[in-house]
């Protein structure tokens, strides 16, 4: 049982107790018990859909590691993966300054907006946005920064299969509840090449695009035509 799926089960049951706790307090008389009930419940439904969702993941990605569906399996030499794990950085990074730079841009039009239709109240929704931008700009150098660690902790080694791709221990699925594979492209202009991996997720917005990216052993290079055309394949 993987670390997700222990602690999702642990929060799951925590939860349910939880939810029983306060009708045996002071409070069981009161609407702060209810609400508190209500508080679990619906912590313990998150648990149980990450449960699910979390063992679903480890059942798949353990099928992909044992060989089946496997397409491709790669070991990288010290130079590749410090290579990567540079432009990694490199590309994470202009990713999340663009996406800061947009999310910054609606903020301060939405602060605008509201300070001219109502200043006395519009000043501290302008307050609001600028904690926002600050806790977004916080996350993203954190995201960037732990991720850049830890590709430096571990030397890389990927699997690529048809329901989906391993790097650097981490699973991408895209053959889970609504997931859905939407392409690969070949980057062999950069230094090292990569895939570049596209599957889409279900939001409550709607469909939401994810990336992962793989770099390519020299070694492997004259495979990569055959694999990107298993993988379109399947996708048809």
């Amino acid at each position: 049982m993987t670390k997700p799926v222990k602690i999702s089960l642990i929060v799951s049951v925590l939860s349910f107790i939880g939810i029983f706790v306060p009708y045996f307090t002071p409070w069981a008389e009161s609407d702060n018990c209810y609400a508190i009930s209500a508080g679990f419940i619906f912590i313990f439904i998150l648990g149980i859909v990450s449960f699910f969702v979390y063992r679903s993941m480890g059942k798949k990605e353990s099928v992909v590691k044992s060989g089946e569906k496997l397409i491709a399996h790669w070991l990288y030499t010290d130079q590749e993966w410090k290579d990567f794990t540079e432009t990694e950085n490199k590309i994470n990074k202009s990713e999340k300054k663009t996406l800061f730079f947009i999310i910054t841009g609606f903020a301060i039009l939405f602060s605008v907006i509201f300070v001219i239709a109502d200043p006395e109240s519009g000043i501290f929704v302008a307050y609001v946005m600028m904690g926002l931008v600050v806790i977004i700009a916080i996350t993203a150098l954190l995201s960037t920064k732990l991720a850049h660690l830890k590709n430096l902790k571990n030397k890389g080694e990927a699997y690529i299969s048809l329901d989906g791709v391993i790097i650097n221990g981490t699973f991408h699925s895209w053959n889970l509840f609504g997931n859905r594979f939407e392409g690969v492209t070949y980057s062999d202009q950069s230094i090292p090449k990569y895939l570049e991996f596209t599957y889409s997720i279900i939001t409550r917005y709607g469909r939401q695009n994810q990336t992962v990216r793989l770099p390519v052993p020299h070694k492997e290079e004259k495979n990569i035509r055959s694999i990107i055309e298993t993988l379109e394949e399947r996708a048809k």
